[in-house]
């Protein structure tokens, strides 16, 4: 969880600074994050280099895609949902980075595509 929360806490300032690509510390939960992030289009993609990952930054018009990143799942303080409960969140807007038994998916993967799967909310994702 810890390095999640360094994770995204870099991609948020790389996106602040309009960087081009950050390095992140390399895991494979961390990658399961990232292929999520690069399957929705998010991030342009990843690469490894040494003992870290780069990540490459998106941006549509010199905009960032993600305006928003806002860590909901916290080391003393985890926060599950259920699959209703991730349901309802898509259909108000909201999307988030879940941790299920069967990988990381956004929200609304977890409603149609694995029905019935809800797990542990990492992040908030806009």
């Amino acid at each position: 969880m810890l390095w999640l929360a360094d994770t995204i806490t870099r991609l948020r300032n790389g996106y602040l600074r309009n960087k081009l690509e950050v390095e992140v510390k390399n895991s494979k939960f961390i990658m399961e994050v990232l292929d999520c992030l690069m399957k929705e289009g998010y991030i342009r993609g990843y690469y490894k280099k040494g003992w870290n990952i780069v990540v490459l930054l998106k941006y549509k018009e010199n905009k960032s895609v993600i305006n928003k990143l806002k860590i909901i799942s916290k080391p003393n303080m985890k926060i599950y949902s259920s699959f209703i409960e991730l349901k309802k969140s898509f259909f108000k807007g909201e999307f988030y980075v879940v941790s299920s038994s069967k990988g990381v998916y956004l929200n609304r993967e977890c409603s149609y595509k694995n029905a019935g799967v809800g797990g542990l909310i990492l992040f908030e994702i806009n």
